[in-house]
């Protein structure tokens, strides 16, 4: 095990109602072989018996501390620990998720190791019960420079986009934090935050191993019915992009999953309301078109994104003449 006094790791878990899997999350946390640790959890207004199972886990563990406040959602929990947290290094768990044994160690030891900022492993999934793994887990190590990563998280040959973005799976230099927070009231606020960590860094390590279980379960974003707040999306793609250029990265790549992004949005958008042109102002504020990016795609691609054209503008006006 790797630790002493300067090597103290924040653990910071968000709790909302989630009552049924809380005690699987905290245990998994208080079975680490990594035990220099301070647990920061953080009830985000429960209306379920969560606060009352915190209660007694703190009571058993000196290490963990409870903070109740007002609901404020995912990245305001996050933030309220983040300002209180008195750790090197910081590490997010979900409190419907769970960790593996050697998770903090894991990532401890990659961290020191390789002389990183941020170290990462995979995540697998959790669906009723039944483990899913992303992608092949071969045990391998790669290193990264800022730039490699942040050209990596939408590149053709990524397969693994989820893991680069999500604040899971991952430990953090408290210090990349001191100008960064999660923003508040946005759907894939991990989205929003990753990549401006990344930019803050010098060097991310990531290794092929899968040590943290991601729980999808009825009412999680993967698992959410259509909301206006899908739209989040591309405000993200478009703050990303504009600073990603003013710190002189090649975009192309994220405008062509943005203008993706852009035409299925239009599509679900008509689909769901059948209100055409009155859901089309709500994304026309955004800039980047198919014709920013078309010269450097690949004809397969310019198909994709030609049909998705085509579908967005003739399927929900066939869909209102069907029904209406």
């Amino acid at each position: 095990m790797v630790g002493n006094d300067q090597n103290l790791i924040s653990v910071i878990v968000p709790v909302y109602n989630v009552e049924d899997y809380l005690e699987e999350c905290i245990n998994s946390i208080l079975s680490q072989t990594y035990t220099n640790l301070e647990i920061l959890i953080v009830n985000d207004g429960s209306t379920d018996n969560s606060l009352e199972i915190l209660q007694k886990f703190s009571q058993k563990d000196s290490r963990i501390s409870v903070f109740t406040k007002e609901n404020g959602g995912l990245s305001s929990a996050r933030n309220y620990a983040i300002d209180r947290a008195n750790g090197k290094y910081f590490t997010f768990i979900d409190s419907d998720d769970y960790i593996e044994e050697n998770y903090i160690e894991y990532l401890m030891e990659s961290l020191i190791d390789n002389e990183a900022d941020i170290s990462i492993v995979n995540s697998y999934h959790m669906i009723n019960g039944k483990r899913k793994d992303i992608i092949n887990n071969d045990g391998s190590v790669s290193i990264f420079s800022r730039r490699e990563v942040l050209e990596k998280m939408y590149s053709k040959e990524n397969d693994f986009i989820g893991i680069l973005q999500s604040a899971q799976g991952k430990l953090y230099k408290k210090k990349l934090f001191n100008n960064i927070r999660y923003p508040l009231g946005k759907k894939y606020e991990d989205a929003f935050t990753t990549y401006k960590l990344y930019l803050n860094s010098e060097k991310i390590v990531y290794t092929n191993i899968a040590l943290y279980a991601y729980r999808i379960r009825e009412g999680s974003i993967l698992r959410s019915g259509y909301s206006l707040s899908n739209l989040d999306v591309l405000e993200m793609f478009e703050e990303r992009i504009n600073i990603l250029e003013n710190n002189g990265y090649d975009t192309k790549t994220d405008r062509y999953y943005f203008c993706n992004k852009l035409f299925k949005e239009r599509i679900l958008l008509s689909i769901h309301s059948f209100n055409v042109n009155k859901n089309r102002e709500l994304i026309e504020k955004y800039k980047i078109t198919k014709n920013d990016i078309w010269d450097s795609l690949i004809w397969k691609e310019k198909m994709k994104l030609t049909l998705l054209e085509i579908i967005e503008r003739y399927v929900p006006r066939f869909i209102q003449k069907r029904l209406f």
